[in-house]
């Protein structure tokens, strides 16, 4: 049972556990559960007692599909109150000697100590490239000898009381946190392939109440960034609008929604019953559209305004690739790829097996990542033995990740 993770993805929509396998390229579902989710909204925990019943109940289920105990799992982080900066570490190499993984683990905690607020954390140390006396842009420096060795990361925090409130929520449900991923990074190992990764490209998940960017040059992730709005703002605008139940709205946002009022016949409508009304009301689709794409326009405009802060546009020749339940609402690939001016392509976790069915919509991009992610990390812990024989447990996330996501990439050719 060793090679068996288990990811849980919490979001303001739905919470879904999927239990599984990694096998080279290829996810093997073994069980899931997915509900609504409750106490939780944009990311951050409304009603702890409620979240941790929710989770009970989807931790169960999954359980009962897999025949399997749930006990730590790997957990989505998705909120607002997540940042993300660039930092430098730098050290001395002695002696003549190669570059060897304690090296590495050096210049990643030289690259962590910066000043981040007080109530905050970090979750994610990210290299970027190395130099090594002078040589810029290498990918990994290990074996290779030099005497100062330089590192570029990407470092993403957290507020400590989100963290510890979605520890406290999981272990309601009796679950250990193995540790907090962003969604924004376990969707991408999902659907991003190695070449979009490598010529640069963003990552847009489009979920309920958070829009996830993460943004990918060389192979490294360079942005990373999270947006307190999503699809549920769309729906509640319909709710609004037609004065209807918010689950009603979500029904019709799927069934009658467009993001492009343009793109809509202005005679095609369709009949709602409004809260109020005693007959069922002819609604233009085309109205519909107009106040969907509006809030839809707001929330490309604030991914617009993260990318021109990276200032890395000209570098994304892949453009964006496109996920997460939110996607799906129709023309809404259209106004990204309008207002980013970048061509956009749709996607969904890919390489599937086993009991896949209900997870594989790109709704589904963040738990499928948490579990490819989760199985790398579990891996990729060895031992390293230090110079003096002593023997320590390196997590090494920080210094794998960048591989790890090449290597989960689904066009990747390598194994793991």
């Amino acid at each position: 049972m060793k090679d068996i993770v288990v990811g849980v993805d919490i979001g303001s929509h739905k919470i879904a556990v999927v239990i599984g396998e990694v096998r080279q390229n290829e996810t093997f579902i073994i069980g899931s559960g997915v509900a609504q989710s409750v106490g939780i909204r944009r990311g951050e925990i409304t009603d702890l007692t409620q979240l941790k019943l929710a989770l009970s109940e989807t931790i169960l289920a999954a359980e009962r599909m897999s025949g399997y105990e749930i006990n730590r799992a790997y957990v989505n982080l998705s909120d607002g109150f997540t940042s993300s900066l660039s930092s430098e570490g730098a050290i001395g190499i002695s002696g003549q000697r190669s570059i060897n993984p304690l090296d590495l683990e050096r210049v990643l905690e030289n690259a962590k100590a910066i000043a981040i607020p007080h109530n905050a954390e970090i979750i994610h140390v990210l290299p970027r490239s190395y130099s090594l006396d002078g040589r810029e842009h290498l990918k990994s420096p290990l074996g290779m000898h030099g005497f100062r060795l330089e590192l570029e990361a990407h470092i993403v925090t957290a507020q400590s009381s989100a963290i510890a409130n979605l520890r406290e929520a999981l272990s309601g449900a009796n679950v250990h946190v193995d540790r907090f991923l962003l969604s924004g990074l376990a969707s991408a190992s999902s659907v991003l392939s190695e070449e979009e990764a490598t010529i640069g490209a963003l990552v847009i998940d489009f979920g309920a109440g958070t829009t996830d960017l993460a943004l990918f040059i060389d192979g490294a992730v360079w942005h990373t960034a999270v947006i307190p709005m999503g699809s549920a703002f769309v729906t509640q605008d319909i709710s609004y609008f037609l004065r209807t139940p918010f689950a009603v709205a979500e029904q019709v946002k799927l069934r009658h929604g467009h993001a492009l009022e343009e793109a809509i016949d202005p005679a095609d409508t369709f009949v709602i019953q409004s809260v109020g009304e005693s007959e069922p009301q002819e609604v233009r689709r085309a109205d519909l559209a107009m106040v969907s794409e509006a809030r839809v326009r707001e929330i490309i405009e604030c991914v617009k305004r993260e990318l021109n802060r990276s200032g890395l546009k000209r570098m994304l020749r892949a453009g964006v690739i496109l996920t997460g339940g939110g996607s799906k609402l129709a023309g809404f690939r259209d106004v990204v790829s309008q207002m980013l001016e970048m061509p956009v392509r749709t996607a969904s976790p890919r390489d599937l097996l086993g009991a896949a069915e209900v997870v594989q919509g790109p709704e589904f991009s963040t738990s499928i990542g948490l579990l490819r992610m989760g199985l790398e990390l579990s891996i990729e812990q060895e031992t390293i033995h230090s110079p003096n024989g002593d023997v320590s447990i390196l997590p090494r996330f920080g210094m794998m990740i960048q591989g790890m996501l090449r290597k989960l990439l689904p066009d990747s050719e390598q194994n793991l």
